[in-house]
């Protein structure tokens, strides 16, 4: 119970800001055959343990892109990058005008500069069919994010030097500090997107590739989920489930659950096997930048796993261990915890746009976050209906609170994401609590969203 009194104040959960991820491993996946054929081979396994080689973009430094390549008037109408499936809006895109002079220069870094943005502002806006009594059932969440990654160099064994940074503007209406979770007693929150920081460092991170990029090593500011416990399918609240017992989970201690300060390797010595490990601090992500980095422990942990094909298709088997070691940081002189935590997924790549999926995470008391106990499943569509953009998800299992006078909650979540236009996607959320986590609700209780996004 300890740790949880530590959590309850750094509510930031693991997450993806962008579904950049599960599109790479689609672009490998769709790479033709040739001669390189161990290279490709390498590509698609390293993209399945969230490792983008950027192999199509020239570095910062040696940039030896052809003047011809751009042009600053180009028309831009979407914001999906070059190289991946464009986007099928319903509408054109009104703001294009506004928007194409920043696509342009986007586009012109990704040539000359080794350098890919990500921009965009996600609103989110949630209301519960019931809740307790004196709490609210509707809230609006807004996260404005940028985020940048540089290739510096690409050496002769192909591995390269990558820079990243970013940060998040967070706002939430009304200003109350109390999440829609509590108005239900749910062990998870019913909105990934929601955090307490309004404008944070979440990502500062260089990370230097070796052995044909086999070996990356990371250090900074990190999110330990980028290496450990991943479900590509299910890890993008911008675009995917919003429940965070589906983005990410509510077992792990704080050192794994948010962006924090720390180092992290990523190892495939073959294209079947790789081994993934995070040393971060268990405090870092209290902090909005390093100012609470190691102050009140260190959270370390070990991730394996396999890839096999079946039925031609990549299947990802996957274990990960891990150790807390943290002082409660909301009591004065308060005790010293430690415990151990383990997770364990798979994944499968059944067709180019189908993923299935399931996840289950467990913990010590002494260290589990808000659920010493989860398992989720489910599946993941993209492009679905044949419409570029459009994405389709359903998922739900159980999550036994830590908090003993609650009980196990049950949960299916579903979405469907529409392409509207070339920058705006709506994405349609509901989520089935059954029951919810607390004894005074009834059977169940629905929590529906409106998510809408726009990338620049």
């Amino acid at each position: 119970m300890g740790i949880a009194i530590l959590l309850a104040a750094c509510p930031v959960l693991a997450d993806e800001d962008s579904s950049s991820d599960i599109d790479w491993l689609r672009h490998v996946q769709r790479l033709p055959p040739r001669q390189d054929h161990e290279h490709i081979l390498r590509e698609q396994s390293l993209a399945f343990i969230n490792v983008n080689t950027r192999i199509h973009q020239q570095p910062l430094v040696g940039n030896v892109r052809p003047q011809a390549d751009f042009s600053w008037w180009a028309p831009r109408p979407t914001s999906i990058p070059v190289g991946y499936v464009q986007a099928d809006p319903i509408f054109d895109d009104p703001l294009q005008p506004v928007v194409n002079p920043i696509r342009n220069a986007e586009e012109w870094m990704w040539l000359y500069a080794g350098t890919s943005f990500d921009l965009y502002d996600s609103m989110v806006m949630q209301a519960l069919s019931d809740s307790l009594p004196g709490t609210r059932s509707s809230e609006a969440t807004n996260r404005f994010n940028v985020r940048m990654d540089t290739k510096l160099f690409e050496w002769e064994d192909r591995s390269h030097t990558q820079f990243t940074v970013q940060w998040r503007a967070n706002n939430f209406i009304p200003s109350s500090a109390q999440p829609l979770a509590e108005s239900v007693g749910s062990p998870t929150g019913v909105n990934a997107q929601r955090t307490i920081y309004d404008t944070k460092l979440n990502r500062l991170i260089l990370a230097q590739g070796f052995l044909e990029d086999r070996l990356t090593i990371s250090f900074g500011k990190i999110n330990p989920n980028d290496y450990m416990g991943l479900n590509l399918f299910a890890s993008d609240e911008t675009s995917q489930f919003l429940n965070t017992a589906l983005d990410g989970n509510n077992v792990l201690p704080v050192g794994f659950q948010g962006y924090t300060e720390g180092g992290a390797f990523q190892f495939l010595p073959v294209d079947w096997f790789y081994m993934n490990g995070v040393v971060s601090s268990a405090s870092g992500t209290a902090g909005y930048y390093f100012d609470k980095a190691f102050q009140k422990g260190v959270f370390a942990g070990l991730e394996t796993g396999v890839i096999v094909p079946v039925m031609g298709q990549p299947l990802r088997l996957s274990g990960s261990w891990g150790s807390t070691n943290a002082n409660v940081a909301t009591i004065e002189g308060g005790p010293e915890v430690y415990g151990n935590s383990w997770t364990a997924i798979v994944q499968w790549l059944a067709t180019e746009n189908l993923g299935v999926w399931a996840q289950w995470a467990t913990a010590d008391a002494s260290v589990a976050y808000t659920a010493s106990n989860e398992g989720m499943f489910g599946i993941t569509i993209d492009q679905a209906f044949g419409r570029a953009g459009d994405g389709f998800g359903i998922g739900g299992g159980w999550s036994t609170p830590t908090n003993d006078t609650s009980r196990t909650q049950g949960l299916v979540e579903s979405y469907y994401r529409l392409q509207v236009t070339g920058s705006l996607t709506l994405s349609f959320d509901v989520q089935l609590l059954l029951p919810p986590g607390s004894d005074a609700m009834p059977g169940a209780v629905v929590a529906g969203a409106l998510r809408a996004k726009f990338a620049f």
